[in-house]
C-alpha cells in the first residue's frame, strides 16, 4: 500500500510516496517516514551536498542516524537518485552505505525499486555486495528493480558476482582435495 506524503523537491527527482514495509512480523505496524523531521535526510533528498557536508561536519553521527523504519540517509539518497551524496558517504565511510532498514533492504534496493539508474551504477561500483543481499522476504534489489535499465545493470552484475563466487568456491574444494606427493603418515 502507498500513502502521499509530503513532497521534496530536488533537481533528480521528488519524493512524494512513502510504501508500507509489507508484514514482516515487525510486530507494529511501521511508521511512516518524515524526512522533514531531519536535516541531513532533506540535504540528502535534495541532493544538497553543501548542506550534506555542512551537517556532516557539525554532527558526524548525522549519516548513521536511524529514521522511522530503520532509515539512514544512505536509504533516502538512494531512493531519491542523489549520487554525488552517495559518494561523498562512500568517502567517508563505506560502511554508512552496507546499513540494511528494519525490512532487511539497502540502499540498492531502494534505487533500484526508483529506478535511479545513476544511484545503482554509484552502488553497485563503490559496494557490489549489496546486490546479493537479500531483504526479509526475500527479494534481492536486482528483484525489486522497476526500471529495464535497473535491471538490466543488475542481472549483469548478479552473473559476474554468481560466476566468481562458483569459481572461487571450485577453487576451495579443489584446494581441500589436494594431497601432496611426497605426504607419509608419521
Amino acid at each position: 500500500a502507498e500513502e502521499d506524503a509530503r513532497h521534496i523537491s530536488g533537481e533528480k527527482t521528488v519524493v512524494g510516496r512513502v510504501v508500507w514495509c509489507r508484514d514482516l512480523g515487525l510486530g507494529e505496524k511501521p511508521k511512516r517516514l518524515m524526512l522533514d523531521s531531519f536535516p541531513m535526510a532533506v540535504a540528502a533528498a535534495k541532493g544538497d551536498m553543501e548542506q550534506v557536508r555542512e551537517i556532516d561536519h557539525k554532527e558526524p553521527t548525522a549519516m548513521t542516524t536511524k529514521l522511522d523504519w530503520g532509515w539512514t540517509v544512505a536509504h533516502v539518497a538512494a531512493a531519491c537518485g542523489q549520487d554525488e551524496v552517495l559518494l561523498y558517504m562512500h568517502s567517508v565511510d563505506k560502511k554508512t552505505l552496507l546499513v540494511t532498514n528494519e525490512c532487511g533492504q539497502n540502499p540498492l534496493h531502494y534505487a533500484a525499486a526508483n529506478g535511479q539508474v545513476y544511484a545503482v551504477r554509484v552502488l553497485l561500483r563503490k559496494v557490489p555486495e549489496l546486490s546479493l543481499m537479500a531483504c526479509k522476504d526475500g527479494r534481492r534489489p536486482c528483484e525489486m528493480a522497476k526500471s529495464g535499465q535497473c535491471r538490466r545493470l543488475l542481472e549483469q552484475l548478479d552473473i559476474v558476482l554468481t560466476r566468481e563466487r562458483e569459481a572461487r568456491e571450485k577453487r576451495q574444494r579443489q584446494r581441500s582435495n589436494w594431497l601432496p606427493k611426497y605426504m607419509t603418515n608419521c
